[in-house]
């Protein structure tokens, strides 16, 4: 079974543009995130100011 093929019965519709795909959805009040990462390889985080994600609504 270790590397064998698998039929992939989704890919037909991928190929053609008919799959759904997660961002075709609408979701209301649907939240995004991305993360974000050090460019310093050994650092401590001192503080984090949260002040504007307070002030955004519910």
């Amino acid at each position: 079974m270790i590397g064998a093929a698998l039929p992939r019965i989704d890919g037909p519709a991928k190929l053609s543009g008919a799959a759904p795909y997660a961002a075709d959805h609408f979701l209301p009040n649907l939240a995004y995130g991305y993360g974000v990462f050090s460019t310093i390889a050994a650092g401590r985080i001192a503080g984090i100011d949260v002040a504007k994600a307070r002030q955004s609504p519910a």
